[in-house]
């Protein structure tokens, strides 16, 4: 995060190879990896004032909240402020101290009394705007020396050498730097020089000074500036965020989204919810064709089959409200695909599949959850605030530790009065934790899963239990034949190229021979690894979601031998991830959604919201976005959720209006979890939500949820390595549709 330097660094390791990240190259960010010694080399140009051309505003990151997104540790970050400040000096006062400052020499901030500085400029600001020098630059390094105590001076290297002035000085002075490694977390600070180099390092290092000490009063005044500036803040007002026009009509939500109680519609349970016994029951439900069996059926038709409801005594129900799932199969050739259940809400539902192959096919049809049960999902996410807490991790000055309660509302940490609020400056929702004992709010280093809470009664608990839930019905229907067509064993693929924006079918899709075939675009195979590297050469992929999305990060390492993971140091189950292929210019991130996130121990610092990363980028026909969100926003209400939306769709929608040509996929959730924590049911609910919230917007979207309930394989939330391929290689059809 530094002046226009970094071009002299050269990459000198022959093994550490330049990425190209399609960014402006004078202001950033050139990357270069070296894999095998997990090495990754970033520059990036400081924010405004940037003598540069034309760049995206959007990729000006100013270093402030990049220091903040950064877990610390052993890792590099080189910190450089200087050139570009020499036409406004006060512009460089005010970045170190957050304050407007009306006269160069004034070093102010908020609560403290107006200190005089000790440079003895002749007159304000206003009247210094000329071309730098080594004059300013060395007024410069006075402020940086101050704010920094003691950093190691670039400035006396270069100049005590007999060599001509360069704002890109040569080899000799970078390679006669003499740096201390120390054994904790190392900043590397330089001090600007008068047309000189700014170090460019790949480890990070703390550096000494030969240079005059600081005054004390200067120190000071440094420790309180660095710490307010680096700090998680514990603000009133929130910080800046970075440059975007306040419009945010671009971002409102669809008429659909805010009418939630049309868009989650479900039938509601009569009276009371009645007793286990009369409950929907898996073994007495029956079903049956509609219409006489034939010999046969022609491919391309359809099948339809009456569902009828019974208790647990076999007597048939008299409203609707299950939550059943009916496929048809083909065992034998890999084959299924998901069917239509219409729940007519009298205890009867019409169940339609679609005839897409030809050979046998079998219905089958599971019960999910009972009506009942439903009804008890339905209470939980209508009424719970939440049913879980997640912990958070203080930690002082000596490393002493307390652990307190978060969540997403004071009210649920336990202590009311006394929270700790947080707010993400991006997406401007909030987060709380317990105000610990002793500590202050700022000091908030971690965060992890909590408990999960009791939110059920002994009758509630029965009516979820494994025996009733997620239960194949007795066959009612035996095998179909479906016979050819001209030749053909499947329906014709769809002549449309996969292209953002194109309506969803219903069914999305089905697998024929282990294969996901699309009814929306004719979806492409990428069986061989060249087809892989070759789809996904010179583009940047950008995953942002939860560990379902995860595996699609993890297929395209396990697949691509030259696909080569880098250690970012970061907690492996919150990211950030990152994966390389410096031949072909593959860069593959994945990183977690922000609070909340039921985790092991992650820094918060890695806690990036999807609002704040998307709004980073400059987007472009080379970037890809693949968002997932939905497992770990079961535990809350809706309204939670759907404010989500509202921040990502925003960013979304600003970053395809900037630029349109970046492809951004949405996942949805598949199914997989069955209590009362992440239910089918609430999953289902979460995907209509997305759709709604991104329906017009230029956006492709992956059916995972039609992925996972097609085959005759057992759910789980994180499904085998069949249906990741297969969501990976529809993901793969949108970035190389031909």
């Amino acid at each position: 995060m530094v002046d226009h330097q970094r071009e002299n660094t050269d990459w000198e390791i022959e093994t550490l190879n330049p990425v190209d990240l399609h960014a402006v190259y004078q202001t950033g960010l050139p990357m270069a990896v070296e894999a095998a010694g997990n090495i990754v080399l970033h520059w990036q140009a400081h924010s405004w004032p940037l003598s540069s051309l034309h760049t995206p505003v959007v990729s000006m990151h100013s270093v402030v909240p990049e220091l903040e997104g950064l877990a610390g540790g052993p890792h590099t970050m080189v910190l450089g402020l200087g050139t570009y400040f020499t036409h406004l000096p006060s512009i460089l006062l005010c970045a170190m101290t957050g304050r407007d400052s009306e006269q160069p020499w004034l070093l102010c901030w908020p609560g403290s009394p107006t200190l005089k500085w000790s440079l003895n400029w002749p007159t304000p600001a206003t009247s210094l705007c000329m071309d730098g020098s080594d004059w300013f630059t060395l007024q410069m390094n006075q402020l940086l020396g101050a704010a920094f105590a003691d950093p190691y001076v670039a400035w006396e290297m270069t100049s005590s050498l007999e060599l001509m002035d360069s704002i890109h000085p040569g080899r000799l002075r970078e390679r006669t730097r003499r740096v201390e490694r120390y054994p904790a977390i190392r900043v590397l600070v330089t001090f600007q020089m008068s047309r000189k180099l700014l170090q460019a390092s790949a480890d990070l290092f703390i550096t000494q000074s030969k240079w005059h000490k600081i005054v004390a009063v200067g120190s000071v005044i440094a420790i309180w500036i660095l710490y307010i500036r680096v700090s998680w803040p514990d603000r009133d007002v929130p910080l800046s965020p970075r440059p975007r026009p306040d419009s945010k009509s671009s971002g409102s939500l669809p008429h659909e989204l805010s009418d939630l109680t049309h868009l989650l519609y479900w039938p509601l349970l009569p009276g009371d919810e009645g007793e286990l016994l009369a409950s929907t029951s898996p073994q007495t439900s029956t079903y049956c064709l509609r219409d006489p069996a034939q010999a046969s059926y022609a491919l391309g038709g359809s099948l339809e089959a009456i569902l009828v409801a019974r208790d647990h005594g076999g007597r048939p129900k008299t409203h609707g409200g299950d939550l059943f799932r009916a496929q048809l199969l083909g065992p034998n050739l890999k084959a299924g695909v998901p069917g239509d259940v219409q729940d007519l809400e009298n205890g009867t539902y019409l169940l339609s599949f679609p005839l897409l192959w030809a050979g046998q096919a079998q219905v089958q049809v599971r019960l999910i959850h009972s009506s009942e049960a439903v009804g008890v999902l339905r209470r939980i996410w209508r009424d719970q605030w939440a049913t879980v807490d997640f912990m958070g991790y203080f930690r002082g000055p000596t490393g002493y530790e307390e652990i307190v309660t978060c969540n997403i509302n004071p009210l649920l940490t336990g202590k009311e009065e006394s929270t700790c609020h947080y707010r993400d400056e991006d997406s401007g929702e909030l987060w709380f934790c317990a105000r610990p004992p002793t500590l202050p709010c700022d000091s908030l280093v971690g965060h992890s899963s909590g408990q999960y809470w009791n939110v059920t009664t002994s009758h509630e608990k029965a009516l979820l239990v494994w025996n009733v839930t997620d239960k194949v019905l007795p066959q009612g229907i035996s095998a179909i034949w479906v016979a050819e067509e001209s030749n053909r064993s499947l329906v014709l693929p769809p002549k449309q190229l996969c292209r953002p924006g194109i309506p969803g079918p219903k069914p999305s899709g089905f697998y024929y021979q282990g294969v996901w075939h699309s009814l929306s675009c004719s979806s492409r195979t990428f069986s061989m690894v060249d087809s892989i590297l070759d789809c996904l050469a010179g583009h940047v992929i950008h995953m942002m979601g939860d560990s379902t999305l995860r595996q699609w990060w993890e297929y395209l390492r396990d697949t691509v031998p030259s696909l080569k993971p880098v250690d970012l140091h970061a907690t492996y189950q919150t990211g950030p991830l990152m994966a390389v292929e410096t031949t072909r210019n593959i860069v593959l991130h994945w990183r977690a959604h922000s609070w909340p996130l039921r985790s092991l121990r992650t820094p918060v610092a890695s806690l990036h919201s999807v609002v704040r990363e998307l709004g980073g980028l400059a987007g472009g026909p080379h970037t890809v976005v693949v968002l997932g969100l939905g497992a770990h926003f079961t535990t809350f209400p809706p309204s939670f959720f759907v404010r989500r939306l509202a921040g990502i769709r925003a960013a979304v929608a600003a970053l395809l209006a900037r630029e349109p040509h970046t492809l951004v996929v949405i996942k949805l959730a598949n199914t997989g979890y069955k209590s009362v924590y992440g239910s089918d049911w609430f999953t289902l609910q979460m995907n209509r939500l997305l759709r709604a919230a991104f329906a017009d917007l230029r956006v492709a979207f992956v059916d995972a949820w039609e992925m996972t309930s097609s085959l005759a394989l057992p759910d789980s939330i994180h499904p085998g390595r069949l249906i990741v391929r297969s969501e990976v290689d529809f993901l793969l059809s949108f970035i190389c549709p031909t």
